[in-house]
């Protein structure tokens, strides 16, 4: 069973991590100033993609903390 959910979360790293690559080709949001760590990356990013849905901005930002105070 771990094997089938480590494979599904990989290809979600690896996918996310080609959305991010794509999306920021050609233009660094670290160099340009807009964030000021690589770490803030990702929800800068989602923040971005779901710019005009505040319901999926808030839903998406719910998760990260909950998932952050999930493991102490």
């Amino acid at each position: 069973m771990n094997i089938p959910v480590n494979v599904f979360f990989i290809v979600l790293h690896v996918a996310i991590g080609l959305v991010s690559y794509v999306y920021f080709r050609g233009c660094d949001p670290l160099l340009s100033g807009q964030i000021s760590r690589y770490d803030m990356l990702f929800p800068f990013l989602a923040l971005r993609l779901f710019k005009g849905i505040p319901v999926l901005r808030g839903l998406f930002l719910s998760v990260i903390f909950a998932a952050a105070l999930r493991f102490d």
